[in-house]
């Protein structure tokens, strides 16, 4: 957009113009603004260099002008103005629709969002001699939230991690693959969707030191591919029925988690009907188990006999009797194993737990070992400088006899929500209050007490 530029006349600054003298001068907002003499807002009454509403209309300050209730041009509802484009006030939602369906102008044929006033051929906001450009020139998604021609994300990215944001070039690649499998308009939507609610956490946890591995990915990338295959097998978002919803979910189940973020998001931005909804997860109660007497005869083998791997013995032992996932523990730092006063404990979350032999030896001889390697990891690669990837640990496991580690880990849950209350058991082995109470109902368990795995 450099070539919108020019010198203005009052502040000799080079900007965008908006307004024009008789001898072709040109003012930038603020000169133009300041060359107005100050008169009494009509709103609120403050002094100042105030627009005139319309052609001839009342003097009212910015604020003032922005909160007046008007009718969209467009839908007829009456609320706040969010854009006035040359057909008149423009709501929110219809902004939103407007920018998320571009269309070829009729004039110079780029495709931009339509500005034009109904009836009227489509017209992009440049051939409408607006001021304002909506396209972000770094990521190509039309937004009202522009800043240096790009939007807030890449702003926000471009300006605090520009050495972060080649590590996420894979990432992209993939996501840019995925949304050619999508039909215009619903690309857009998906793109947006992307951009705000996928990329954007995934680049703050990178900004936040996460490193970028597989299982930082997984969760984005499956987001990221529910969302694609369902607009492109759909037809129309807005046109999508509670049915399709439900059929979506009864025929792929392990989608229903991605499939309800993106339904949520769509629907909160109005490019799904306000009544959708996808219900969440199944009940604890459904979900599968190892059977009690399969899993702690399991653990009680890795434990007393001294097979190989004592990592991937650990890693499967604290599954059988904790509950934790595979990815999280392949991320613990060594100092999750403390020995003091010949008590060995292990935090998983934010009190620690005291360990019994034969586990707390396993759980030494492993810290040991990833000390005397210099390794600040607990389970470390075979490099030593990074943790073991959550793929490959579990496969370690699997060989030992944990097959099905889902299955282990609910069980585990289960046992120790129906000995355990909600706030211990999530203070101890991670769990969030709210899911640890919700294994509580899903097992029947009383508010007994359970301090054996508590530190004394």
């Amino acid at each position: 957009m450099a070539n919108h530029l020019e010198p203005c006349s009052g502040c000799d600054r080079t900007s965008r113009p908006v307004a024009r003298h008789d001898d072709g001068t040109v003012l930038c907002g603020t000169c133009h603004r300041n060359s107005k003499p100050e008169v009494a807002c009509t709103g609120c009454g403050r002094v100042g260099h105030h627009e005139v509403g319309g052609a001839s209309g009342p003097p009212r300050c910015t604020r003032c002008w922005a909160l007046e209730q008007l009718e969209c041009a467009r839908c007829g509802t009456t609320t706040t103005a969010e854009l006035r484009w040359p057909e008149g006030p423009i709501c929110s939602p219809c902004v939103n629709l407007a920018l998320a369906s571009p269309q070829p102008c009729a004039s110079c044929h780029t495709v931009q969002p339509n500005v034009a006033a109904a009836g009227d051929p489509p017209q992009c906001p440049p051939c409408a001699d607006l001021r304002f450009h909506y396209q972000c020139a770094s990521c190509g998604l039309f937004t009202r939230q522009l800043r240096a021609d790009r939007c807030a994300t890449c702003n926000l990215i471009n300006a605090r991690q520009p050495d972060r944001a080649p590590t996420l070039n894979a990432f992209e690649q993939r996501v840019d693959e995925l949304l050619t499998t999508v039909p215009e308009p619903a690309r857009l939507v998906v793109r947006r969707y992307v951009r705000w609610a996928v990329t954007r956490p995934l680049q703050r946890k990178v900004s936040e030191g996460a490193a970028v591995r597989s299982e930082l990915l997984h969760w984005p990338l499956d987001r990221v591919r529910t969302a694609a295959l369902f607009a492109a097998n759909v037809g129309g978002l807005a046109d999508v029925t509670q049915t399709q919803l439900d059929a979506w979910v009864t025929e792929l189940p392990s989608h229903r988690s991605a499939l309800r973020s993106f339904v949520r998001w769509a629907v909160s931005h109005d490019y799904m009907a306000a009544e959708l909804d996808v219900p969440a997860s199944t009940s604890r109660e459904q979900r599968a188990t190892l059977d009690d007497e399969e899993r702690l005869a399991l653990a009680e083998r890795l434990l007393r006999h001294k097979l190989d791997d004592p990592p991937a013995r650990l890693a499967a032992v604290l599954v059988l009797l904790f509950g934790q996932r595979i990815t999280r523990l392949a991320a613990l730092d060594v100092d999750a194993v403390i020995v003091t006063d010949g008590r060995t404990t292990l935090t998983l979350a934010s009190t620690p737990i005291r360990l019994r032999e034969p586990l707390a030896g396993l759980a030494r001889e492993v810290a040991g070992t990833s000390r005397r390697t210099g390794s600040r990891w607990l389970f470390p690669s075979s490099q030593g400088n990074r943790p073991l990837t959550g793929e490959r640990l579990r496969d370690r496991a699997a060989k030992l006899g944990l097959h099905n580690a889902l299955h282990a880990r609910n069980g585990a849950l289960a046992a120790l929500a129906a000995q355990m209350p909600p706030a211990l058991l999530a203070e101890q082995i991670g769990l969030s209050v709210g899911a640890a109470a919700k294994w509580s109902k899903a097992t029947g368990a009383t508010r007994s007490t359970y301090v054996g795995l508590r530190v004394q």
